[in-house]
């Protein structure tokens, strides 16, 4: 029954037929060591098929259902993940938002991290301001198991796809204001702490919180932020006062702003050691 059913749902794709869907989302009703390739194959065709606006909503809700059985680390699991998160971005559905923040945001040793930043790059598939809040925790997310592992480049993506919704919280993120952040910086360090404390101590968690959000508000691009990113310039981190000057170059900025960027950029350049000057010049 398994063999034939893998072979029928493989014709399914083939046919990518709206009328199948009754048998697709059955398939998603997916049974340890029985059908996981059932599944498999059914998000691959949902994901390709016109499913009327109608059943979306149904789609998504099935798809989130059969994501949060998921809980091994078998790389059959890990294949589920990924079709069903993918699929789930595809569909371009806000009904899919709640599943996956909490599987962007999830810090388990059973999920591999790399399911963390797919879920945040269909999180920004969508595009939707209520998940700002969720992709600015995403900023200082980390891989329990490597610290190293960041969504340094999904996030800040997710929030310049938001657009405008995600500055004033960022730039309440640079001020401070922004608890959950810290506590992530904090947490982030300890993990360091744990594999390499000669470099944990040398680091801040108020400043690695600042560097984060002046890059992602560099990327934003909105003028807005030239005079909070002018005064984290003479933040007293050097490495928060270089990135807020790289940052004001990426601003979308007016003629009449450029002599303060320029000044920001060349008092960074003069205070700033031989390495990190060279991404001064590359500013300039």
């Amino acid at each position: 029954d398994s063999q034939n059913g893998a072979a029928i749902i493989s014709l399914l794709f083939e046919m990518r037929d709206p009328r199948t869907l009754p048998a697709l989302m059955k398939a998603l009703e997916w049974r340890t060591e029985v059908n996981e390739e059932h599944a498999i194959t059914a998000a691959r065709t949902l994901a390709v098929i016109d499913i009327p606006e109608g059943k979306k909503g149904e789609v998504v809700k099935k798809l989130a259902e059969a994501l949060d059985r998921v809980t091994g680390k078998r790389p059959v699991d890990n294949r589920m993940r990924i079709e069903f998160i993918t699929t789930l971005g595809v569909l371009n559905d806000k009904a899919a938002l709640e599943t996956l923040t909490k599987v962007a945001l999830r810090q388990s040793e059973e999920q591999n991290f790399l399911i963390n930043n797919l879920a945040v790059q269909q999180i920004a598939r969508l595009g939707a301001p209520e998940s700002v809040p969720a992709m600015i925790e995403a900023l200082y997310l980390f891989d329990p198991s490597n610290p190293g592992n960041r969504l340094t480049k999904s996030a800040p993506l997710a929030l310049v796809r938001i657009g405008r919704p995600a500055l004033e919280p960022l730039l309440k993120v640079v001020k401070g204001e922004d608890p959950k952040a810290l506590a992530l910086s904090k947490q982030w360090i300890e993990a360091i702490r744990q594999r390499a404390p000669q470099m944990a101590e040398t680091m801040k968690p108020a400043a690695e919180m600042k560097k984060e959000a002046a890059r992602t508000l560099g990327l934003l691009g909105f003028r807005e932020a030239i005079d909070p990113l002018v005064a984290l310039s003479s933040d007293e981190d050097k490495g928060v006062a270089l990135g807020a000057a790289v940052a004001l170059v990426s601003i979308n900025r007016e003629q009449s702003d450029t002599a303060k960027i320029r000044e920001v950029v060349v008092k960074a350049y003069n205070t700033q050691e031989k390495i990190q000057r060279m991404q001064v010049l590359r500013a300039i």
